[in-house]
């Protein structure tokens, strides 16, 4: 990322960020007084997103219905990769909400 001044707004929309708790030290260390602002999605928009994106580079992939539910009874699927990623955000959005909120 480029640096900036004090005069200028810093954006960054890594989404990984927010599931590392490395990350999430190290940006307090940096500035105790930063303040964030996180937007998220609905996890399952993100999920069918996530997707979708694997799609389009991997012709044939099954369907998402046939990948995030488990045949006979329909279950979540929650060895599914992009679901745990989704499961993942929410867990890390909950932890910055609990220990960081002002």
């Amino acid at each position: 990322m480029p640096a900036t001044t004090s005069s200028q707004l810093t954006v960054e929309k890594t989404p990984s960020y927010l599931v590392n708790g490395r990350v999430v030290r190290r940006i307090f260390a940096m500035d105790p007084d930063v303040r964030l602002l996180v937007v998220v999605r609905d996890p399952v928009t993100r999920a069918v997103s996530d997707y979708t994106q694997a799609a389009t580079k991997r012709p044939g992939i099954a369907p998402f219905e046939h990948l995030a539910f488990v045949a006979p009874h329909n279950v979540t699927n929650y060895d599914l990769g992009i679901l745990i990623v989704s499961h993942a955000r929410i867990v890390a959005v909950r932890y910055w909400i609990s220990s960081h909120a002002c």
